[in-house]
């Protein structure tokens, strides 16, 4: 991450999130606290796949914002323009 940018992106454009399922509502409620409380996760880690972001690391993450109707900062692995 360090040095690259980091995006705000809506969390619905994120995939395969909803496929893959599992997410461990406990660490999801922690990371939703977190940014009630105004304070920023660690990026996820992205990468475009055929037009999409796919997430690599940070699904936990990923499902926090989409609850907290926040954008999910993403750092992009291989870069394209948002």
């Amino acid at each position: 991450i360090d040095g690259n940018p980091v995006y705000e992106v809506d969390p619905r454009r994120l995939g395969p999130a909803e496929d893959r399922g599992g997410e461990i509502p406990e660490t999801v409620a922690k990371y939703q606290e977190l940014l009630r409380s105004g304070s920023q996760a660690p990026p996820i880690e992205g990468a475009w796949v055929n037009g999409k972001i796919h997430i690599v690391d940070g699904f936990h993450r990923a499902a926090a914002a989409q609850a907290e109707g926040k954008p999910a900062r993403v750092f992009l692995a291989n870069e394209q323009v948002l």
